[in-house]
């Protein structure tokens, strides 16, 4: 057994804040899977614990084996944040997954797997091919050996589109030629089909959308064990009614959960648990929270829990209603759907109304709409550069393809600079966003040799 320094059952954090009964209904679908040899994708929202579930799993696999017969002897499990990659070369990709496995705790009583995996140290940046190559040669030593490695990939839906077309194409060398021996399991915050720009080979978006696993809201038991261990160093624990006031409020969604347990600690005026409701409401630590989860969801998962929320359940189909439930956002609770916890609801009750409007192109008239509502008072460079954008969603456009549609050739002529461009977006952003120092209609992307623009009907997702 290789274990990181300091990672033993009285060091490590996840062990002793979770335990062995942790997420006991996703880790049974995950270590079926690697049980099975599968690949999946495992999905939550933003805060909804879905990178502790990955982490607990990869960190205490060797404690596990008991629970969950997959993990004893099992593979190599290795957990890799994309989130972290310092740059989007494939070098980096690799050394970043041997840093990873040299890192991780490992079956296998071996020298060589710390050996190679070591090698990351002394790769130049500019050259994939060693890295690569030590890559390869430590699954052929694993396949010599019959050891498997399951290659956990999280935020597999946070780096740009090109960097991770990159990484699917990288993926699918390296399941070609070591299927028997690698699986993957990928963490997103969405299905990867709701992603825009995102551009996987087919092959690999099926071998990883084929299973899923959704991770939503904590179980009765997990939340309570979470608010003992993060509160046992406070003077005075909480009482068991101020206890069941805290999963009332956050519906056990981890990072709610959290933010309370935050805020108790450090409110010593709490007043009545019955008032604690408004004052987290407005807490400014709290909001960030919820507006991050409301964030994520589509359009139509909005509409559809605004709907639910005052009381309406005929607005949404049963596709969005079931992806909402899979992901625990929303329960049914007898004929009536009930959102997950009392403050995201009083989110949503308040914060549901202003969700945008979808800007569109009436096909029959040509016209430009937000709604039903046709968009008026537009200039002829601010019709032409919306209009281009609208028949071109969820692209990348760069400045100049923009000054190209919006500005003629005897304009172009002349000069165009992009300040022009600028000007022009800046004064359409004041006429349709609603909120033009927030924008999430007319999105900037920034990239060398030139950066632009991506347009979302609806809203940008995140």
């Amino acid at each position: 057994m290789v274990n990181r320094p300091g990672e033993d059952g009285k060091t490590d954090w996840t062990w002793r804040g979770h335990g062995a009964t942790y997420r006991a209904a996703e880790m049974r679908v995950l270590t079926g899977w690697i049980a099975a040899g599968a690949s999946g994708m495992v999905i939550g929202a933003a805060g909804s614990g879905k990178s502790n579930l990955l982490d607990f799993l990869c960190r205490n696999a060797h404690r596990l084996g008991a629970r969950y017969p997959a993990l004893e002897d099992g593979p190599a499990l290795v957990y890799v944040r994309l989130g972290g990659l310092p740059d989007d070369t494939l070098t980096t990709f690799y050394r970043f997954i041997l840093r990873a496995a040299h890192r991780s705790p490992t079956p296998f009583s071996t020298t060589w797997w710390g050996e190679l995996t070591g090698l990351y140290q002394d790769m130049q940046a500019d050259d994939p091919f060693p890295a690569q190559s030590a890559l390869y040669n430590l699954l052929d030593a694993c396949q010599a050996h019959d050891y498997r490695v399951v290659l956990f990939l999280d935020d597999f839906d946070m780096p740009p589109a090109p960097q991770i077309l990159a990484l699917g194409r990288a993926l699918r060398s390296l399941h070609n030629v070591y299927r028997e021996t690698l699986s993957f399991i990928v963490g997103a915050r969405r299905r990867l089909d709701a992603v825009p720009d995102l551009d996987l080979p087919d092959d690999v978006y099926r071998l990883l959308a084929t299973h899923i696993c959704y991770v939503g809201p904590l179980v009765e038991a997990d939340a309570r064990r979470d608010v003992a261990y993060r509160l046992h160093t406070a003077p005075v624990a909480p009482t068991p009614s101020e206890v069941d006031q805290m999963l009332a409020l956050s519906g056990g969604y981890p990072t709610l959960l959290k933010a309370v347990g935050r805020w108790w600690s450090l409110t010593p005026e709490r007043g009545p648990a019955e008032t604690w409701r408004t004052a987290l409401g407005a807490d400014p630590a709290m909001h960030i929270r919820l507006q991050a989860i409301w964030n994520g969801l589509t359009r139509d998962e909005q509409i559809a829990l605004y709907a639910l929320q005052r009381g309406d359940d005929t607005v949404a189909d049963d596709a969005i209603l079931r992806g909402l439930e899979m992901r625990g956002i929303c329960r049914k609770a007898g004929d009536a759907w009930v959102l997950f916890g009392l403050l995201f609801a009083d989110y949503v009750a308040e914060y549901g109304a202003r969700t945008p409007d979808p800007i569109r192109i009436d096909k029959r008239t040509d016209l430009l709409f937000q709604g039903e509502k046709a968009i008026d008072g537009l200039s002829p460079k601010e019709q032409a550069v919306l209009h281009f954008l609208a028949e071109r969603p969820h692209q990348r456009h760069t400045y100049t393809s923009v000054i190209v549609a919006a500005w003629d050739e005897d304009e172009r002529y002349n000069g165009v600079s992009n300040d022009s461009l600028f000007q022009v977006i800046r004064t359409l952003r004041r006429k349709v966003e609603p909120d033009p120092s927030n924008p999430v209609y007319i999105v900037n992307y920034r990239e060398k040799p030139e950066g632009g623009y991506l347009f979302y009907p609806e809203g940008r997702p995140t």
